[in-house]
């Protein structure tokens, strides 16, 4: 998924997310809700606990460090 469709799934312009990607404009709650969103319904699964991290729905967890 590009930036510019993950952008266009949630409602923001592309350069806007990019400022969130890297750390330059802090997100409100919903528009980190909506982004969450969007991924998981692309098929990725986010972890906690012991791994935190993401993995596809079914795969192995890959770690986030």
């Amino acid at each position: 998924m590009s930036q510019s469709d993950l952008a266009d799934a949630v409602g923001l312009s592309q350069p806007h997310l990019a400022k969130i990607e890297l750390g330059k404009v802090v997100p409100h709650e919903s528009t980190v809700v909506r982004l969450r969103e969007a991924i998981e319904q692309r098929g990725v699964e986010f972890t906690n606990g012991n791994n935190p991290g993401v993995r596809l729905k079914g795969e192995q967890t890959l770690s986030s460090t």
